[in-house]
């Protein structure tokens, strides 16, 4: 199993880029009018030394706690987790992907374990591509510092498969 960490995760998300995938969802046309007045109108100032600068208008990022920018959040990238051939569970910007096997020797010869690691590996691996390609494509970044594996076996030996340049 992967962990990954979304960089900023609700300030990444453009606004327009969101109200255009709201449009694809089919979703009614005054929702999406409301939620663009929810995000018109922002700006950010910078105070340095006691001056403040002047007002710049944004056009990225919903506000943290506000109860609807996680679903706006998963709006924006659903795209993105709809991409990978792993199962995929994301809430807000908390992403995991995954890949199993069942090891039981009932179940599977032992010498076809290794193939079955490797071939879950592969899989997570390209997922990682995708899900990476599509990231750039919506403005969002992972924080590879913050991505995290999680192996679960039976095994007593350690098993660390690599994952490129993610881990």
């Amino acid at each position: 199993m992967i962990s990954l960490d979304i960089s900023k995760a609700f300030d990444c998300i453009l606004h327009k880029g969101l109200l255009a995938k709201l449009l694809m969802f089919g979703l009614y046309q005054t929702l999406i009018t409301w939620i663009a007045r929810f995000q018109s109108g922002k700006s950010i100032a910078i105070t340095v030394d006691g001056f403040l600068s002047r007002p710049h208008s944004i056009n990225s990022g919903v506000p943290q706690g506000s109860i609807i920018s996680p679903v706006l959040f998963i709006l924006f990238i659903n795209d993105l987790i709809s991409s990978t051939s792993s199962s995929i569970f994301s809430f807000a910007d908390e992403t995991y992907t995954s890949s199993s096997f069942s090891s039981n020797p009932q179940h599977l010869a032992y010498s076809n374990i290794s193939l079955h690691r490797n071939t879950s590996t592969s899989l997570l691996t390209n997922d990682l591509t995708n899900v990476e390609r599509l990231g750039k494509d919506n403005h969002v970044e992972f924080d590879q510092g913050m991505t995290t594996q999680v192996v679960i076996s039976h095994k007593i030996t350690k098993i660390s498969p690599c994952f490129h340049k993610w881990l």
